[in-house]
């Protein structure tokens, strides 16, 4: 909701203030589609030798229908103080067909009573079309109709008329002179500005013989700019930390690292942009049961694992189902290639060392293999008669979101209490003697990947794990 309210006095050159000026004042409100308003103005002058004294006061509404159609109405009282009262109803409707072809319908009433004569009444309608960008841009032509009844449309004398104009729009943009931008306290915020180029190199800086880029927009927050034939831009930012974003790159170029300025109050900064010719490289990471290194045919491939490439950039990608990563947007260079512990299954580990890749533009990259493997399981087990023995195994060690699976229990011994930990919860385990079990639900919102379930039996001294995985899908 906004409100707006105004004032104005207006007087002729040399007249003192009451011989001839016109007094107005005016209230607005408008609410999301709807607006009104309230309009009143005062006119103390000369017409025809003779002076007039004129009250007019005005209420309209107005509201917007969809996305073409827009209807106003209103009310205007005008008041002479030698007995002339006039009463002005009105309405508009107006649809834009298209964005260069709107028309728009209008009737008005008038009634005009004075006290020593008879009421007189005037009507009228009127039809009227614009279109813009017809004859060439920014060129509009308007043709309109309109009848006038003195004394009613149907019942009186009609006038008609016939309009027809055309019209355009010259916008003059000039920078204003400094010595008036400080007469007003300055500008507010500072100037950046720069060029963008292709950073051969890859060294940060326009060296010679590197091109610059035409026609690619640069922006921060809503200031933008397109570079020009130099690829040069110029914005007009707030002060302090800002992020130069750009747009309209070919897919075979990026930006080359985080394009930062720091604007001072009132100051320019120059600031080059530099983008880089980029490729992609593709890694897989497999799941090496053997641990020799290589892609058995007996042996897959890990999904959703982290993978980080470090080089003039770094990124840092998961794979997908099929233990599948593909990073873009690398520039040339030399890069190093980790899988990241904290991104593998549990009990995982990385087992090769990180490769070096060597990107060179014109050329592609061979995929890159890396290898992870669960760690090797440590399993004492005492049968001593007495002792706390744990064994278990899952029914189904691969299931679907919102599905379940069985943890099959051995317990020798006597085991005090018994729980089964999966996916941040503790599920009850059931029966009584050697043989029990546990149904496991995975949770529907899990992310696939492999998860560790935990069986714990605790004695009077002595506790006892199973650790088993299962792959939720």
């Amino acid at each position: 909701m906004s409100m707006n309210v105004g004032g104005s006095l207006v007087t002729r050159p040399g007249d003192t203030l009451g011989s001839d000026m016109a007094l107005r004042g005016g209230l607005g409100l408008s609410f999301d589609r709807y607006d009104a308003n309230l309009d009143a103005q005062w006119n103390d002058g000369v017409v025809n030798d003779a002076r007039r004294r004129e009250l007019d006061v005005g209420f309209g509404l107005g509201a917007t229908l969809g996305d073409a159609d827009r209807v106003n109405v209103g009310y205007t009282l005008a008041w002479q103080p030698d007995g002339l009262t006039q009463h002005t109803l009105n309405g508009q409707w107006q649809h834009l067909w298209t964005r260069d072809a709107q028309s728009s319908v209008t009737y008005g009433r008038s009634y005009a009573l004075r006290l020593d004569g008879p009421t007189t009444l005037t009507e009228s309608l009127g039809l009227g079309v614009t279109l813009t960008n017809v004859i060439g841009p920014n060129v509009g032509v308007s043709v309109g109709y309109r009848l006038n009844g003195e004394g009613g449309l149907l019942g009186g004398t009609v006038a008609q008329r016939l309009t027809a104009g055309v019209s355009t729009n010259v916008a003059l943009a000039f920078d204003t002179p400094a010595p008036v931008v400080d007469l007003f306290g300055g500008r507010v915020g500072g100037e950046v500005s720069g060029r963008l180029f292709v950073d051969e190199n890859a060294n940060g800086r326009r060296d010679d013989g590197e091109r610059v880029l035409a026609g690619v927009r640069v922006s921060v927050s809503r200031a933008s700019a397109v570079t020009d034939a130099d690829g040069a831009y110029v914005l007009r930012v707030s002060k302090g930390a800002h992020t130069l974003e750009v747009s309209g790159l070919p897919v075979t170029l990026d930006v080359l690292g985080r394009a930062s300025v720091d604007v001072p109050e009132n100051g320019r900064v120059t600031r080059d942009v530099a983008v880089s010719r980029v490729d992609s490289l593709e890694v897989s990471v497999v799941d090496d049961t053997n641990r020799n290194g290589a892609l058995d045919a007996d042996e897959s491939f890990v999904p959703y694992a982290r993978v980080t490439i470090e080089g003039p950039v770094t990124r840092t990608a998961v794979a997908d189902r099929r233990g599948v990563v593909r990073v873009s947007g690398l520039p040339a260079g030399r890069y190093v290639v980790t899988l990241d512990p904290a991104g593998l299954p549990d009990r995982y580990e990385p087992l090769s060392a990180p490769p070096t890749v060597e990107l060179r533009e014109g050329e592609r990259p061979a995929p890159v293999v890396l290898t992870a493997a669960e760690k090797p399981r440590q399993q004492i087990s005492s049968f001593a008669t007495g002792s706390l023995a744990l064994l278990g195994a899952l029914g189904d060690d691969e299931v679907d979101r919102g599905g379940s699976t069985v943890m099959r229990l051995r317990v020798q011994g006597h085991a005090d209490d018994m729980t089964v930990e999966a996916f941040g919860r503790t599920f009850a385990v059931t029966g009584t003697g050697p043989d029990r079990e546990a149904t496991i639900v995975v949770p529907a919102d899990v992310q696939p990947g492999t998860y560790e379930v935990v069986a714990t039996a605790r004695g009077a001294s002595t506790v006892r794990t199973v650790r088993r995985w299962v792959a939720v899908r």
